[in-house]
């Protein structure tokens, strides 16, 4: 018998979850891999019916045999620089608080958002808000990948009801929507950001608890990108709180979590070394990031690059434009100074051995010998914005 993880292996899945969610007979699950920590999909052969229904879901298999994921064709048709037009939201935002404009519109209309947030474990999971008071549960990007769990059930059950849905995440996870749902729906919106390659759970939870060991506490809140010194130096900033009421702030010298995202890319995943979501040919409504160029209104807070890549997304973009400023971009200009959008990441011939040394010993203890002490994050972040943008996952 011959099922989805014969055809797509593990250096080509995305770990979405559209085949588990998908497959009527309940066969299939999503499983951590032991080393990396990555969920995979995990065939029951005993409940298997052979039906292929998962081959359906998935996005992987749609892409190499050249089917649409989606019925409608998207093409990039504007671009823009935008700022939410409150201060306190876009402090609190990875960069321009476009997400909290968006999701606050289609709360306001009765539907619903799914974002990543971080469950009461700390794990980062998708999960569904229905009220503007939850939009900061979802708000800012959690370098880690998401466990999706069923939302994509979820959202196909709230799109059936006819209630509007906002999905936000990965460029792959935007196209296991699509995927699982077979169909398009005009109540539905999504958003991807530009991706620089999802992290593992596992290097993620390491780091994680090595800092609540120091201080003697569990954690209640991680805040990467903290605009302590202003948006632009805040890919060098976590901040992290605890449940003992202590906060800390880890920066250039001793952010080892964000070290070896930025500067080794140790622990991506290996699909995203061969992204097939990269390029112009995008699946979300709207597409967003960090906006590094010159703005009318750079006061160092955070601005957003989104570009606008269908109907749904236009409107969706129009309805805010009251609560945000906004300058229109040259589109081919910022296709062009963005290599996120059309380049995927190269992983590290070392991962493998990092992952492997994790086993034995501390995180930092394992980035420092593989970056050394001495390389500070101001050296690769600068190779990476290159020329104009940042490219990376925010909110």
């Amino acid at each position: 018998m011959i099922s989805i993880t014969d055809e797509i292996t593990d250096e080509k899945c995305v770990g979405c979850g559209s085949c588990a969610n998908y497959c009527p007979q309940g066969a299939i699950s999503m499983k951590a891999d032991k080393l990396t920590g990555f969920f995979f999909p995990n065939v029951n052969n005993s409940l298997c019916v052979d039906c292929k229904k998962c081959y359906d879901a998935c996005p992987i298999y749609k892409k190499e045999c050249k089917q649409k994921i989606h019925l409608k064709d998207r093409a990039i048709s504007a671009a823009y620089a935008a700022q939410n037009m409150d201060d306190q939201i876009r402090y609190r935002s990875t960069s321009g608080g476009m997400f909290s404009a968006f999701a606050t519109t289609i709360l306001r209309m009765g539907g619903s958002v799914f974002g990543a947030g971080f469950d009461d474990k700390m794990d980062v999971k998708h999960m569904e808000i229905a009220d503007v008071c939850e939009i900061d549960k979802i708000r800012r990007s959690k370098y880690v990948q998401s466990d999706l769990g069923n939302s994509y059930k979820i959202i196909e059950e709230r799109l059936n009801d006819h209630k509007k849905v906002l999905f936000v995440g990965t460029p792959c996870q935007v196209a296991g929507l699509y995927s699982y749902l077979g169909k398009e729906y005009s109540e539905l919106f999504t958003i991807e950001f530009i991706c620089l390659g999802v992290n593992s759970p596992l290097a993620y939870r390491a780091w994680l608890q090595e800092c609540e060991e120091v201080h003697g506490s569990k954690s209640r809140n991680v805040w990467f990108k903290y605009k302590c010194n202003g948006w632009r130096d805040s890919p060098f900033f976590t901040r992290i709180d605890y449940d003992n009421g202590e906060t800390d702030v880890l920066d250039e010298k001793n952010n080892y979590y964000m070290k070896g995202y930025l500067q080794g890319s140790f622990f991506v995943r290996s699909s995203c070394s061969k992204c097939v979501f990269t390029g112009t040919e995008r699946c979300a409504d709207i597409i967003f990031g960090d906006y590094w160029g010159n703005s009318q209104d750079d006061d160092n807070m955070g601005t957003s690059v989104v570009l606008v890549n269908s109907e749904n997304g236009k409107n969706l973009f129009e309805s805010i434009q009251n609560n945000m400023n906004y300058e229109c971009l040259d589109l081919e200009n910022v296709i062009s100074n963005n290599p996120r959008l059309n380049i995927h990441l190269e992983r590290n011939e070392f991962s493998k051995n990092f992952f492997l040394d994790l086993q034995r010993n501390p995180f930092s203890v394992v980035v420092k010998r593989y970056i050394g002490e001495d390389d500070y994050l101001s050296d690769i972040v600068t190779k990476i914005i290159k020329p104009k943008f940042l490219t990376e996952n925010p909110k």
